[in-house]
């Protein structure tokens, strides 16, 4: 898999990094390089789904599939996307039509996790702020009055 890091960017290794002059080359990022069990660790499922993803290997995922184009677009219009499947969402919620919840979910996450990988998060590690408890009381179960409304 062909990996470079992006100039100024914090970022781990464990995700794949294009920088902005490198050359974008599907057939070394795309599926038989990335998408492959002992890779990536995501199964497959039939008609080239992967099932059972897990936080990092979705990530990673989405890095390969939209990396090129995320990077040339930028963090700003990145959020902006993101802001406008979130305002999407809303409306679903509204309508209270589920199954284009569950749509706009998915749409909305994705958007934050290009948003992420724009910015070098990984967010497997940045989530580990909830793992143990509530960062605001420390419970498992949150005690925070500030946050009911």
């Amino acid at each position: 898999m062909v990996q470079a890091g992006l100039t100024g960017s914090a970022r781990t290794d464990k995700l794949p990094r294009y920088s902005r002059k490198q050359s974008f080359r599907p057939e070394v990022v795309g599926s038989r390089a990335g998408l492959r069990r002992e890779s990536t660790g995501m199964r497959r499922a039939s008609r080239g789904k992967v099932s059972g993803v897990h936080i990092r290997e979705f990530q990673q995922l989405i890095d390969r599939m939209y990396s090129y184009k995320d990077r040339q677009r930028g963090p700003a219009k990145t959020f902006l996307w993101l802001a406008e499947e979130v305002g999407e969402l809303a409306s679903a919620i509204a309508k209270g039509d589920p199954q284009a919840q569950k749509g706009e979910f998915a749409d909305a996450l994705a958007w934050l996790v290009t948003l992420a990988n724009v910015q070098g998060v990984d967010l497997e590690e940045a989530v580990q702020k909830f793992t143990s408890g509530c960062p605001g009381c420390g419970q498992m179960v949150c005690h925070c009055a500030a946050k009911m409304t």
